[in-house]
């Protein structure tokens, strides 16, 4: 199954900001999100209140 991915304007704005090498391997991160939500040794978040 594949996933999609939505970003915020200011997302996206943020994203820009960051310097290669980060930047590149920040986006493949992500970009592999949407073939596999639940990567192997993520961490589930809980409590957090915004």
């Amino acid at each position: 199954m594949i996933y999609s991915l939505n970003f915020s304007k200011q997302a996206l704005k943020e994203l820009a900001k960051i310097n290669e090498p980060y930047y590149s391997n920040i986006k493949q991160a992500i970009a592999n999100l949407t073939e596999n939500p639940r990567p192997q040794g993520y961490k589930k978040l809980k409590d957090r209140v915004g």
